[in-house]
């Protein structure tokens, strides 16, 4: 049962998943854009987007409210300075999510929650090409000893 369970519980215990967010938080608030997983950016989004609009008002109370949320006071200065300047025009829809692609050890979805306002680039790591079979084939088939003498490849025993 979910009795006094809000959000997405994400495999944590509540103070586990409060400082997970602060720290999602920290990270979007400072560098912009974050790169994690698809249920942990969905649960940070919606907080997110309440912190900007918070900060679009401006008042003390709001002020306080947002260092109680985000327990860092210069974090809280970067995001009222930004929310004046960058999203004054918005009223919503401050934060995008892009799909990256999926992780190789536990093949989740990887996903890149930015600001709306940032320039899209597409990463390297998004993007990964298979070498084509005909390739394959040709490499392995290609000999590797040229030459006439062939080397001694034996490696000595350790005892």
């Amino acid at each position: 049962m979910r009795h006094g369970v809000f959000g997405k519980q994400l495999s944590r215990s509540k103070n586990e998943r409060r400082r997970l967010r602060q720290g999602l938080l920290r990270d979007l608030f400072t560098k912009g854009a974050i790169v994690t997983s698809k249920a942990k950016a969905q649960s940070v989004r919606g907080v997110a987007e309440k912190l900007i609009t918070k900060a679009k008002n401006g008042s003390d109370q709001k002020k306080r409210e947002a260092c109680k949320e985000l327990t860092d006071s210069h974090v809280v200065e970067i995001l009222w300075q930004r929310a004046r300047v960058q999203w004054a025009n918005r009223t919503s829809g401050f934060t995008r999510v892009s799909i990256l692609g999926q992780r190789r050890g536990d093949a989740t979805t990887l996903v890149k929650l930015s600001f709306v306002d940032e320039e899209v680039k597409k990463t390297e790591d998004a993007k990964i090409e298979k070498p084509k079979k005909a390739e394959v084939k040709k490499k392995i088939a290609a000999p590797k000893i040229t030459s006439v003498k062939a080397k001694n490849t034996k490696k000595p025993v350790k005892k």
